[in-house]
């Protein structure tokens, strides 16, 4: 058992190194609103009901500021990507010496994610900004279906020009560049693997000790 999970828990860190691309960038944590109000409403409730009121806003407002700089200084420090590996620090590409007409792609392409981004993050708020228009003409899922589907289709193609952008930056390096730049990826992925492995290891510990609590009950 003990080898079966840290198999999947190297699996888990493989994948997740290999999908650290763009996507990443964009992403935003579930769940992270229901964390922020537990915590305001469990502090609050020493003072009433408009306390609790009045912290729980508190405590959102504060933690949205935080989710957005904490996604604003990662967006910064990526340098580069590698689609299918990941991404590359600012400050590791900095020090490659890339050249000027490598510079103008690694830009390009770091212009086209923050244009992609902003393009998802309109198009996401405009389907929420719907509400109950949906409704005016009647209902009708295959209809639904289908602009779903085109939008998935349109955000992918998106994502395909973005990654070729990157693809394009990756074979203006040089030789040399490409050894150092797969090393810093096969590093990242070693830790992450480790990483994995020991949290694997923890967690069957646990299991192991709560099996035999149950056995002793």
């Amino acid at each position: 058992m003990k080898n079966t999970l840290s198999a999947h828990g190297i699996k888990l860190a493989i994948l997740g190194a290999a999908l650290a691309t763009s996507a990443a960038a964009f992403a935003h944590e579930p769940g992270s609103g229901q964390r922020a109000t537990d915590r305001s409403g469990h502090h609050a409730c020493h003072f009433g009901h408009h306390g609790a009121h009045k912290a729980q806003h508190h405590g959102l407002h504060q933690h949205g500021k935080s989710r957005a700089g904490h996604g604003h200084a990662r967006m910064h420090n990526i340098g580069m990507i590698v689609p299918g590996y990941g991404v590359v620090s600012r400050d590791f590409v900095q020090g490659m010496g890339l050249k000027d007409d490598q510079l103008k792609l690694v830009e390009e392409a770091r212009n086209a994610a923050k244009a992609l981004r902003e393009s998802h993050r309109e198009q996401f708020k405009a389907q929420r900004n719907k509400g109950l228009e949906r409704f005016a003409s009647g209902i009708d899922p295959e209809q639904a279906l289908k602009q779903a589907e085109e939008r998935r289709t349109q955000m992918q193609n998106q994502r395909r020009e973005l990654d070729q952008k990157w693809v394009a930056v990756w074979n203006s390096l040089d030789s040399d560049q490409q050894t150092r730049v797969g090393s810093y990826l096969q590093q990242r992925a070693e830790k992450a693997q480790a990483r994995a492995e020991k949290r694997a290891e923890k967690q069957q510990e646990r299991r192991e000790r709560q099996a035999a609590k149950g056995e002793s009950a």
